[in-house]
């Protein structure tokens, strides 16, 4: 067997030190390795610190102007972009909107005395015109209440002996919205429309209530709302299935407190689900028939891929939402089957670019603003594309051609500089994170292009969020489930209302009368155009 120490040039010396030669480099290349990446680490967490700080103390708008705010030099213009057109104006001051001429008027007539009606050169004094001047008054709402005075008849002469009929008549009472409570359709409009359109509490309600001398407690409040909601069943049922039939709907959930839910912590986090399916963007000349908006809200316990699931059972089409895991399932293997067109939101993904470029403010001439400022332009001029379109075509079939034309290029061109980028910008970074994002989701976002019901970004039903996000920041949260269902409910006739022209008062007030009589739900809906 051969051995190296019978080689006439071996020295043992030697050999040992270049094994620790080997072993330091081996050390050294490991600690470098740790040190880039802690590097790294430090770079992002920096960023991050400076994104907090951009998030509570700098301006919210997400424009590309905006950006310039973050650094104290202007970003350098890109030496192939298109001239910009300068177009010089004035602006006119908006004036005041007036009264309008929808209120009640009351005439005042102010004359001067009969004295005065005489010139001083003898003569009479003609009228020769008037003037007029309104002020605004407001009258404090008042509550009353109705006593239905009933009278009653019997016959003295039999005494009901030998009458077939009833022995003592009355005149029956009209329906009434619950059965045994005094509350009237004009009184529960009133309720709701404080409690769902303009997110008042129902402790806030209820010493309302007290200053205009009527106790009404906030349980029984809460109490007549579950009630209702649960007669409204049918016409969130019709509602729904309405909504599935369409080619195109839009998906998003956001959180709710809900208190004395079963095997649950009063802390645990529940959710609000939203599904909204709009009108196409423009018309089919096949189609007839008015497709109003509908929105509509769930409470789920949950924020699980299931409840999705069970909302988009039986639809086919188009399906918009967040990049939120529970929802890849839209886009997965049995999407084909389920006839699921995935969309994506490219408002979320020009959100990760402007956050990439707020967290670079204090880095002078920073890449990573240039580069953000950039990608925020390019995603800009694909907003401007799109709405030159919706301003040319008249018809979903032209739509549909010219988003081939013009949008779609511009979407396949940025998705070719994020490729360009991506070998240039270190990962784990702000900018790096915001590319890999952006990557994984424009195949999506271009799956807007082939359904006149999509459009670029998710806001359509995240304008919907809104109204329900400001009323929990009132109202804190749910006292049961049970008035979760009920919230759920009443938020989706009222905002479906809304999106179709109606004043929220005016619809609740059709609606609970319609219930009181047992109108049919057909003849209720919100979808159907207010009432004259």
């Amino acid at each position: 067997m051969f051995h190296v120490e019978h080689l006439p040039c071996y020295n043992p010396g030697m050999v040992d030190v270049v094994s620790r030669l080997i072993s330091t480099q081996a050390e050294l290349e490991k600690s470098q390795k740790k040190v880039s990446y802690l590097e790294d680490e430090n770079k992002l967490l920096r960023e991050k610190i400076r994104l907090m700080n951009a998030r509570q103390f700098s301006p919210s708008s997400e424009a590309a102007s905006q950006l310039l705010l973050f650094d104290a030099e202007p970003v350098a213009p890109s030496p192939e972009a298109d001239e910009t057109e300068h177009i010089s104006y004035n602006r006119k001051k908006p004036g005041r909107k007036g009264v309008s001429p929808d209120l009640e008027t009351e005439e005042v007539v102010l004359d001067i005395p009969e004295a005065e009606k005489h010139c001083g050169c003898g003569a009479e004094k003609v009228r020769i015109g008037r003037e007029e001047t309104k002020k605004t008054e407001y009258v404090p709402a008042k509550i009353k209440a109705i006593c239905y005075i009933r009278y009653k008849y019997a016959c003295k002469a039999c005494q009901g002996i030998n009458g077939e009929g009833p022995t003592v008549s009355i005149a029956p009472l009209p329906p009434s919205l619950i059965d045994n409570s005094p509350v009237t359709p004009s009184l529960m409009t009133h309720i709701l429309t404080a409690k769902i359109a303009d997110s008042l509490p129902f402790y806030r309600l209820e010493k309302q209530y007290e200053r205009l001398g009527f106790a009404l407690n906030r349980n029984t409040m809460a109490s007549w709302t579950i009630t209702l909601a649960e007669k409204c069943e049918e016409i969130l049922q019709i509602l729904t299935e309405m909504a599935k039939k369409r080619a195109g709907i839009n998906l998003d959930e956001t959180s709710i407190q809900v208190m004395n839910e079963e095997n649950r912590k009063n802390t645990t986090k529940s959710y609000m689900w939203l599904l909204r399916a709009g009108p196409p963007l423009k018309p089919d000349p096949l189609k007839s028939e008015r497709e109003p908006e509908i929105v509509l809200y769930w409470y789920q316990p949950t924020r699980s891929a299931k409840v999705a699931q069970d909302l988009v059972a039986n639809f086919q089409g188009h399906v918009q939402t967040d990049e939120y895991k529970g929802y890849h399932f839209l886009h997965g293997k049995d999407a084909a089957e389920q006839g699921w067109v995935h969309v994506y939101c490219l408002a979320h993904v020009r959100r990760k670019f402007v956050e990439a470029a707020k967290a670079s403010h204090g880095q002078k001439r920073s890449k990573t603003l240039d580069n953000a400022h950039e990608i925020v332009k390019d995603i800009k001029a694909i907003y401007q594309a799109e709405s030159q379109v919706l301003d040319e075509v008249l018809t979903a079939e032209d739509l549909l051609a010219k988003r081939s034309q013009k949008v779609v290029p511009l979407l396949e061109d940025l998705k070719t500089k994020l490729l360009n980028l991506k070998d240039l910008i270190p990962p784990k970074t702000s900018l790096g994170q915001a590319i890999a994002y952006a990557l994984d989701t424009l195949p999506y976002v271009q799956n807007y292009a082939s359904s006149p019901y999509m459009t670029l970004d998710n806001n359509p039903i995240e304008n919907k969020i809104r109204p329900f996000a400001l009323g929990r920041k009132n109202w804190l949260f749910a006292n049961t489930p049970a008035g979760a269902h009920a919230l759920a409910t009443w938020f989706s006739l009222v905002e479906t209302a809304k999106a179709n022209t109606w004043k929220p008062d005016r619809y609740l007030n059709h609606l609970l009368t319609g219930l009181q009589n047992s109108t049919p739900a057909e003849a209720l809906l919100p979808t159907n155009p207010p009432a004259d």
